[in-house]
């Protein structure tokens, strides 16, 4: 069975990147995938944690080991995985180390969800490792190419990508712990960190801190190849 990450924002928080993550989150799910979701905000999620710049990077691809997922779905939005505004050589290393560290995953979906005020230079490292790339509108499709330099053949229109507006609860149940179709639960919303689960003892931990300190490296220096590139 394929197991997909979903990663973007998530119930109970409202509006239209919220909404896109919950229906991507149900189209897996209706394909016969797992679905594990994390989210950037504590909620309804399996799992929360920042997502933006070089921690997203590094902690998508722990997250993605840990829970065996071959696919991801990001879904994103003004603040994931970049900071508003991004430009420069950080944002652009940045890319790079998102794009280095999404190279894990077997298929990787970009959802596009409203404005990302981010220079197309920084997104330039990026697209190239998404598989699709989803909007919500032939306009929002438009943008995507035109402004933020998205290829052309890898951008779909699916219109539950660009949904706007307020989180509507899921018909088996209201907007409680089991009330977005079984998909994450706040019962089990757990934060990732990078020193690994709290319940773990000192030689656990350190071999976690072993490990990621080693891809991060690995990470780095995949980053920066692509740079000098």
């Amino acid at each position: 069975m394929r197991r997909v990450l979903v990663a973007g924002s998530y119930p109970p928080v409202p509006g239209g990147p919220s909404s896109a993550t919950l229906a991507a989150a149900r189209r897996e799910l209706s394909d016969g995938a797992e679905v594990v979701v994390v989210s950037p905000r504590p909620g309804a999620a399996h799992f929360h944690f920042t997502m933006t710049g070089a921690r997203a990077a590094l902690m998508l691809y722990l997250l993605g080991r840990r829970v065996r997922a071959d696919e991801l779905v990001l879904c994103m939005e003004p603040g994931v995985p970049f900071r508003p505004g991004a430009s420069g050589i950080r944002a652009r290393l940045e890319a790079a180390l998102l794009g280095a560290s999404l190279r894990r995953f077997r298929r990787v979906s970009l959802l596009v969800c409203g404005e990302l005020a981010v220079d197309q230079s920084v997104l330039r490292g990026l697209w190239p490792v998404a598989q699709q790339i989803v909007v919500g509108s032939e306009k929002e499709m438009e943008l995507a190419t035109e402004v933020l330099g998205a290829p052309r053949g890898s951008v779909v229109v699916k219109p539950d990508c660009g949904r706007r507006g307020e989180i509507v609860a899921s018909e088996e149940g209201d907007e409680g712990e089991e009330g977005y179709e079984g998909v994450g639960g706040r019962a089990g919303e757990r934060v990732v960190t990078v020193s690994g689960p709290p319940e773990w003892g000192r030689d656990e931990r350190a071999r976690h801190l072993t490990s990621v300190l080693r891809d991060g490296a690995r990470l780095v220096k995949r980053a920066a190849v692509r740079i000098v590139r």
